[in-house]
């Protein structure tokens, strides 16, 4: 939540990825929900695509994929084109925005491009200054990294 917080406090568009999944280590609604105290609300459009999209492929269907379909109270759903699990955009204290996306980088690049970006270009037209920021990292394992950080 720390990454989170200082995200929040520093940004006006605030653009995350991953942990939007159906296992137990997929984490992120659950955690931007308690941050923004906001309950999460399953949506009945999500949940009956992505049961048509699971039998349109002869995918068995599990009760834990639903867990794809909840998101923060108030929050708008970005759909995903090319994978299960949809992103969602979140307005926030004072005018902020949280988008968040899935994890797996062809579902997530199309995603910003066609929703994240178009935003963007839409409501703030002609303002403001968008900063990115990559790391690559080699050499250490994901457990090293975070004892580092």
């Amino acid at each position: 939540m720390w990454a989170l917080q200082r995200a929040v406090e520093l940004g006006e568009l605030i653009v995350g990825t991953g942990g939007l999944g159906p296992t137990v280590d997929d984490l992120t609604t659950e955690v931007v929900g308690e941050f923004f105290g906001q309950k999460l609300i399953m949506d009945e459009k999500t949940a009956e695509g992505l049961k048509r999209r699971f039998e349109s492929r002869g995918l068995p269907w599990t009760s834990n994929n639903l867990k794809q379909t909840l998101f923060p109270e108030g929050a708008e759903i970005v759909p995903n084109p090319l994978g299960s699990a949809p992103g969602f955009r979140l307005s926030v204290s004072s005018g902020k925005v949280l988008f968040w996306l899935p994890g797996v980088p062809r579902e997530m690049e199309v995603m910003l491009k066609e929703s994240v970006l178009s935003w963007v270009a839409q409501e703030r037209k002609g303002g403001g200054e968008i900063l990115a920021c990559a790391f690559k990292i080699y050499g250490l394992t994901e457990s090293k990294l975070d004892d580092i950080l």
